[in-house]
């Protein structure tokens, strides 16, 4: 699992075991190291088989200084003013990249700037909830933008050394996947 910014606080061990005892008792620690025997990162580096590049998941709050260094300051601003300033007088959040337009276009320009001091590392980013799928010869920065809707989930996959920008949703009681972008082969952004 990834963490960001809303749950920077599973990069402790120790808050991650908290948690998950919260839900599950002593008799069932089965059940609790087969679903939560996973390791919890702030990044993932994907080795492509066959060549000398990668793919870094991450979830983008590292090019956001308010997101990353001040994630305690910002949680609390979001919980107990903008929270309730959104609810009662529509008032968006000015720290959020989703929702501040010059906030989003520079956490990408950092994420690009990066990339591009990198050797074009192919990245694979969320937070500032504007989907992204490049042409390739673009620089090959992807985004599945907002992934969760109430009847849908959009992500970004990887199949056979192909990426897609897929869409899962609930169709007629049925789950159904349609391809939104892609399926380009990853060896094209190299």
């Amino acid at each position: 699992m990834l963490w960001g910014n809303h749950d920077m606080v599973f990069k402790d061990k120790n808050v991650v075991e908290k948690w998950i005892n919260r839900f599950f008792t002593d008799k069932q620690s089965k059940e609790k190291k087969n679903l939560f025997d996973v390791a919890f990162n702030e990044s993932i580096l994907l080795d492509i088989d066959g060549t000398d590049k990668s793919i870094l998941l991450i979830h983008g709050h590292q090019a956001d200084f308010m997101n990353y260094v001040f994630w305690k300051f910002n949680r609390f601003l979001v919980r107990y003013l903008w929270m309730p300033l959104q609810k009662n007088f529509a008032i968006k959040d000015p720290t959020s990249p989703a929702k501040n337009h010059k906030n989003l276009i520079r956490v990408e320009k950092k994420l690009k700037k990066w990339m591009l001091k990198n050797n074009n590392q192919i990245v694979i980013a969320g937070h500032t909830h504007r989907p992204r799928f490049p042409q390739p010869g673009e620089l090959p920065y992807f985004n599945d933008g907002s992934c969760v809707h109430p009847k849908s989930i959009i992500g970004i996959e990887i199949e056979n050394l192909e990426i897609s920008l897929i869409k899962w949703e609930s169709v007629n009681q049925k789950i159904v996947r349609t391809v939104l972008e892609g399926a380009v082969p990853i060896e094209l952004y190299f």
